[in-house]
């Protein structure tokens, strides 16, 4: 709870649980953003994976620190 006392603003999107409230939560979150920086294990289905195509769909950076095993740990992706 000291986050939400010490935060400057407070959005609540939803005040319980519901089936999409993860996806309207990310959608909000990509929607109010500048730059995405996620830390993903490569799979596009996931959660995280469709808020990085959201974000790169919406013209946002997005940075990736990737968790999957590759020669590539960070990866910056400009918008187009």
């Amino acid at each position: 709870m000291k986050v939400l006392v010490n935060s400057d603003t407070n959005t609540v999107l939803n005040q319980h649980y519901t089936r999409g409230c993860y996806q309207q939560r990310n959608k909000y979150l990509v929607d109010n953003s500048s730059r995405l920086i996620a830390v993903f294990n490569g799979d596009y289905k996931s959660g995280t994976g469709k808020t990085i195509q959201y974000a790169l769909k919406k013209n946002i950076e997005v940075i990736i620190v990737h968790t999957s095993d590759n020669n590539l740990p960070i990866e910056i992706i400009s918008p187009k």
